[in-house]
């Protein structure tokens, strides 16, 4: 396991690559394709039985990419298991409905943690 990655707290059985993948997200020196990079880091991790990623928004098309990671047919064909979660405003989550409406999770950004 990187430093990039942990278990996550509660569910043991998920490896959480958040850090990891927010990393990329946010990344302005970087000009290579987001989607490229972390599907690579993705890549890396096929062995691994579960894994969980908990962001903030970055916009729709991340809330996107979210359900697109949950609903890997490639990953799921594998036995492996996925979760995302996004926190983001409810005014945000209505930007794509679809998304949130799927497995992807969320977490008002308006109310304390």
């Amino acid at each position: 396991m990187s430093e990039n990655t942990s278990k996550t707290e509660g569910n043991s059985d998920f490896l959480d690559i958040s850090s990891r993948i927010t990393e990329i997200i946010e990344d302005t020196t970087n000009k290579d394709p987001k989607t490229f990079l972390i599907n690579d880091y993705l890549r890396t991790l096929r062995s691994e039985p579960a894994l969980s990623i908990t962001m903030d928004w970055h916009g729709p098309n991340w809330a996107i990419w979210a359900k697109s990671f949950v609903e890997d047919s490639g990953a799921l064909d594998r036995g492996q298991k996925r979760k995302a979660t996004i926190r983001c405003s409810e005014a945000e989550k209505a930007q794509v409905p679809n998304a949130f409406a799927s497995k992807v999770g969320w977490v008002d950004s308006n109310k304390p943690q």
